[in-house]
């Protein structure tokens, strides 16, 4: 085989990098479907890890964007993943989780504890910096009814630094299932985080509302939120 006959094979055989440059100009052109087909076939039998790698996330983001199939992008991230170490594997777990999540508050879609679990490996693998990631993963724990763990998340939340945020979650948390006297333990320690204090009184006034003690939030209301050191 000549030099042009290796340059067509290398254009037209899926498994090429170059069929990702012709599967971007279909997008471009709206024919998202062939794309889509091209991008997975190069994701499913390339050699190349770094190149399977882009065209999963070519192929998930013509699912997100494009064809309004989140639960399909998130796959595609997820492979991603699999196929990547540290901070990129992080931000591939992550970004699974939102896609999901995403699903989950547009429709009856219920996938919380594994949305849950995205964001909590995503937060593991990224370490110092994994805060917002543990603190969805809460959420979404929450969401599935497994207090315990979401309790658990937010505490890996206060240890990586974020004390005033972690409080104000659980209060927000034990508001929502009813243990109302938890949840005004939670946000009075929240009251001196500047960040979130206040948001923390809002949740004071919510407590003192239920517990039937008026004044104290009306007080509280009147007062703002206390500023002391975090």
């Amino acid at each position: 085989m000549g030099v042009l006959g290796a340059a067509w094979l290398a254009h037209v055989v899926p498994v090429s990098p170059a069929a990702i440059w012709r599967a971007d100009a279909w997008v471009v052109a709206g024919d998202t479907a062939a794309a889509l087909d091209v991008y997975d076939d190069v994701a499913t039998w390339c050699p190349i890890p770094a190149v399977r790698r882009i065209a999963l996330a070519r192929a998930a983001s013509v699912l997100a964007v494009e064809l309004k199939e989140p639960a399909a992008a998130a796959e595609r991230w997820k492979r991603v993943a699999a196929l990547t170490e540290g901070a990129d594997r992080a931000e591939a777990l992550a970004r699974a989780g939102e896609q999901l999540a995403a699903q989950a508050l547009d429709s009856r879609f219920d996938r919380a504890a594994e949305i849950a679990e995205l964001f909590e490996r995503a937060g593991l693998l990224a370490g110092e910096t994994g805060a917002d990631w543990l603190a969805q993963a809460a959420t979404w724990q929450e969401r599935a009814g497994d207090l315990p763990a979401a309790e658990a998340l937010w505490e890996r939340v206060r240890g990586l630094g974020e004390g005033g945020r972690a409080e104000l979650g659980l209060g927000k948390m034990w508001l929502a299932a009813g243990r109302v006297e938890l949840a005004l333990e939670a946000f009075d320690r929240a009251s001196t985080d500047a960040d979130v204090g206040v948001a923390a009184a809002l949740g004071l006034e919510a407590c003192r509302e239920r517990l039937g003690k008026l004044e104290d939030a009306l007080a509280d209301r009147g007062a703002g939120p206390r500023m002391g050191n975090r």
